[in-house]
Formats: C-alpha cells, structure tokens, sequence
C-alpha cells in the first residue's frame, strides 16, 4: 500500500514539474539568479578569428556586449540578425564580442563566413572565460559599461528592443539619432536579408519610443 502511494505522488510529481516547464516561454530572456550587475567585469585574454589579441583592458573603455553562444544553439543563431542590426547601426560605439563556448576556430569561422556577421568573434574553447561570466546555459549576454562594471546580464534569447535596452543602459546616455539610423538600416536590410525580415527587426528596434 504505501509503495503504491508512493509511485502515485512520484508521477503527480513529474506532471506538475512538466507543467510547470511547458508554461516558460521558449525563447524568453531573463536576469540570471547571479545577475553580477554592479560587480567589475573580469578582464580575459583570447583570440579572435583573424587571429589578434582581444581583451576587456584593450577596448579603451567603450561599453561591451559579451554574447556567449555555440553552433549548435538553436536561440543563438535566432537573435544574431538583430546583432548585426546593432553592430551596423552602433558602429565604434559599442564592442561587441561573440564569444563561442567550446568549438574550435575554424568550425565558429566557417560558421561567421557562412552568416555574413561582422562583429568580433572569440573562440573560448576551453571555456574559461564562461566560467568567469557563471555561463551555464546559452545563449547569455553580458553588458558592461566603460568604467568596466557588469550592468546586465541575460540568459537566453533576446529581442532587438532587449539587446537595445540593455546597450543604452550600458552606454548611460541616450543618443538621439540612433532610432533613425536603425530605422534606416532595418528598411533596407529586410529587403534584402530573408533572415532579418523573419525575425521581424522594424518592429523589434525601429519603433521604439525614444
């Protein structure tokens, strides 16, 4: 009798718990319980893919977004068309780094050149680097202003209007023409890449209420 009762409250068990999963929002960034907020970015070494030096202390202060990901991460490739809207968009302004979990250069190098992105990519095979930032789970952000202090972090997913949010945070300023020059560049760019008109960049960053 009580083995019966227990198999019953086990099985009750696992149907709350896949309830409970099957309610999260796939795709939904969200603050980490170890969000690092306010704490000092720690500095790293690695190379990047045309094989220079990159580290936090080289970037002459400018904020960073540190975006951990891999190959093989279905959310990773999803929001990176709205990176390189960023990057296009943000220029020198901001540095952002794509630092890859666990694969090998020229598998991430075959994989940039495939994409067509064009901001600075990392290969952190060893992982020590996502050790540094708590990376348990891909994809995660990592924001960081000039004065090198973490002022968000993100696991999972984001929108454009995220990624946005999150820089200008980083950045401690608002810059007027920035929702015009994004404007521009998400018209044009979804003419022409099939992969940004999918994910719906205009409506994730060009309309937003600066």
């Amino acid at each position: 009798m009580g083995t019966r009762l227990d198999l019953r409250l086990s099985e009750s068990y696992i149907r709350i718990v896949l309830f409970i999963c099957l309610l999260q929002p796939a795709g939904v960034a969200v603050a980490s319980g170890g969000s690092m907020e306010g704490e000092l970015a720690t500095d790293f070494v690695l190379y990047s893919l045309d094989g220079k030096r990159v580290s936090l202390s080289s970037l002459g202060g400018k904020p960073v977004f540190l975006n951990f990901w891999a190959t093989w991460c279905g959310p990773c490739k999803m929001e990176m068309p709205d990176m390189e809207l960023l990057q296009k968009s943000l220029g020198n302004k901001v540095e952002i780094l794509g630092v890859n979990q666990g694969e090998s250069p020229e598998q991430v190098d075959t994989f940039v050149r495939e994409n067509g992105y064009s901001w600075t990519f990392l290969a952190d095979a060893n992982q020590k680097v996502g050790d540094f930032y708590r990376v348990s789970g891909y994809p995660t952000s990592v924001f960081i202003n000039a004065d090198g202090r973490i002022t968000g972090r993100r696991v999972g997913m984001m929108t454009g209007e995220d990624m946005e949010h999150q820089i200008r945070v980083a950045m401690g300023n608002e810059d007027e023409g920035f929702r015009q020059r994004v404007t521009d560049l998400a018209a044009g760019l979804q003419k022409t890449d099939p992969r940004i008109k999918s994910v719906d960049v205009a409506s994730n960053i060009a309309s937003l209420d600066f």
